[in-house]
């Protein structure tokens, strides 16, 4: 982008209008119904105002195109904000395998991990320690937060997470999408 502006996807909820449209985890949508989005807060005050059942144009640049969508507006379905992390939860966790470069311990998510930490999906990386002096700790990461990618790779498997580690670089900054109970949000980890 020529001028840095608009709200990043950090997380689709199946079945949402977003889905629905066509919207992708990674667009940054610079456009809603012919206004040009800024920020996260403009484009939840734009959204805000649109009526149920309208559909609306919305611009994503993806993979450094443009695309255009169109959404169809609906009620938020009941109980799809998610409930707080526990955070005696994650004092909980056990060792796992250490990625020193981030500076973290990490372990694969199962389905008893992802229902103590209110995390409502079945794939990804869960970090169950983090080195106070790393490149993770100074980004923010924190025990109990789940990798699902690192770039544009998905990461499911801590075989993935190394690999993908390694053909990045910390140097430049790698760009994590870590999740909680309470939502997604994209991270840079750099040196």
């Amino acid at each position: 982008m020529t001028t840095p502006h608009g709200a990043l996807v950090t997380e689709v909820r199946p079945g949402s209008p977003a889905e629905k449209g066509g919207v992708k985890i990674g667009d940054v949508i610079t456009q809603y119904a012919g206004s040009t989005i800024h920020d996260v807060r403009q484009l939840s005050a734009v959204v805000a105002r649109t009526g149920l059942n309208a559909k609306e144009p919305v611009v994503v640049l993806r993979d450094g195109k443009e695309v255009t969508l169109e959404v169809a507006m609906a009620e938020m379905p009941e109980g799809f904000r998610t409930a707080k992390r526990d955070t005696d939860s994650a004092e909980s966790l056990e060792h796992g395998t250490s990625v020193k470069s981030l500076g973290v311990e990490v372990a694969p998510l199962t389905a008893d991990k992802a229902d103590q930490l209110g995390l409502k999906v079945k794939e990804g990386v869960l970090i169950v320690a983090v080195d106070d002096d790393g490149p993770a700790a100074k980004a923010g990461l924190q025990a109990g937060m789940l990798i699902e990618r690192i770039g544009q790779k998905p990461v499911r498997t801590v075989a993935e997470l190394e690999s993908a580690v390694k053909e990045g670089s910390l140097a430049k900054g790698l760009l994590l999408l870590v999740r909680t109970a309470e939502g997604s949000r994209f991270v840079v980890v750099k040196e």
